[in-house]
């Protein structure tokens, strides 16, 4: 019994690495910015092209109208902690509420989810990001 038990929990450890290690290397397109409690959801149009990249498994970077990049943590139960980002400052008439909107929901990120090509972000104030697979 014992042992079914510790293959039950080495099991567990490893499904549990395996998908914090989803991250890493990924790249994804910005979708929507959605307000869980309204309802509102902000479409991003295929004018307004956001990136964000797992670079390694505590770094990631994008593009908006500005580059940015930021530091961030994760773990198997799906928490995710990012800093706010740093970028480059150019104006983008039209473009910076929504860019601003995206850095605000990075620096909430609370929990994370992948679901085939679709990451959701969701924030610590009942926003979420959609992403797709880039």
């Amino acid at each position: 019994m014992k042992c079914i038990v510790r293959i039950v929990c080495f099991c567990l450890i490893i499904i549990g690495q395996i998908k914090a290690q989803g991250l890493k290397g990924t790249h994804w397109q910005l979708v929507s910015i959605d307000y869980l409690e309204t309802g509102v959801s902000k479409q991003i149009g295929e004018k307004l092209h956001a990136s964000l990249s797992f670079d390694s498994d505590s770094a990631y970077s994008g593009r908006f109208c500005n580059h940015f990049s930021g530091r961030f943590k994760y773990d198997h139960k799906d928490h995710i902690k990012m800093t706010v980002p740093m970028g480059t400052h150019m104006t983008c008439l039209g473009v910076e509420p929504f860019e601003q909107e995206l850095f605000i929901f990075l620096s909430q990120a609370k929990r994370y989810r992948v679901e085939g090509d679709k990451l959701f972000i969701i924030t610590t104030h009942q926003g979420r990001l959609q992403f797709k697979k880039a």
